[in-house]
């Protein structure tokens, strides 16, 4: 299995972590689908698919979606947050403290509610904002493409959008500016949150 790059292991009945860590014996598997497994099932879709991506580090399609740096980035950040105060801990864990430190403890953030749906998003442009809406997350980030189009009069292909994460919930270690580039992707899938920024840098 030297030479295995994809594999499907769907309603494979997998349902511990050191299932996962099995795959990283085949060092040219980077296209995995790993759906319909017992694994992380009481956790929602999208952090899911964060400890999937923390755990399997040479995998660079899941579940026929690219996983990006800065996604995998952000999941392993989640997978340290996730198996902080659990006794029980992946050896892998360990790893990645070792790689990012120590996770930091989120304070003063209700995370009862577990996914969340919406977002209060801020729009800036050239230092400025023009705007705010409160945006449904589960749209594909092109949505924003055609608001921001809509509303300041832009043609659709003559800026650039980038992510600002710069809201409360978000860690002052993962506060970053990020294009947005996978317009197809739900907007959930990168971590947007009450009082993050749309930084809109309009083409000459």
């Amino acid at each position: 299995f030297q030479h295995l790059q994809v594999l499907c292991l769907s309603s494979a009945n997998l349902h511990h972590w050191d299932h996962l860590t099995a795959f990283t014996a085949f060092p040219k598997l980077t296209n995995l689908r790993l759906k319909n497994n017992p694994l992380y099932s009481t956790v929602n879709p999208d952090d899911r698919r964060k400890l999937y991506i923390a755990s399997l580090p040479k995998v660079s399609i899941l579940n026929g979606s690219e996983v990006t740096h800065t996604e995998r980035e952000k999941a392993e950040r989640h997978y340290l947050r996730y198996f902080m105060d659990k006794e029980d801990r992946p050896d892998f864990y360990h790893t990645l403290v070792k790689k990012h430190g120590p996770p930091v403890q989120l304070v003063d953030i209700d995370l009862s509610a577990g996914y969340q749906e919406w977002a209060n998003l801020k729009f800036v442009c050239k230092g400025v904002e023009e705007f705010s809406r409160k945006i449904h997350l589960v749209e594909p980030v092109g949505r924003l493409r055609i608001m921001i189009s809509h509303i300041m009069g832009l043609p659709k292909r003559c800026f650039i959008m980038y992510h600002h994460s710069c809201g409360p919930s978000h860690p002052e270690s993962e506060r970053e500016l990020v294009e947005l580039r996978c317009e197809a992707l739900p907007m959930s899938r990168f971590d947007f949150a009450d009082g993050d920024e749309i930084h809109i840098d309009v083409q000459d």
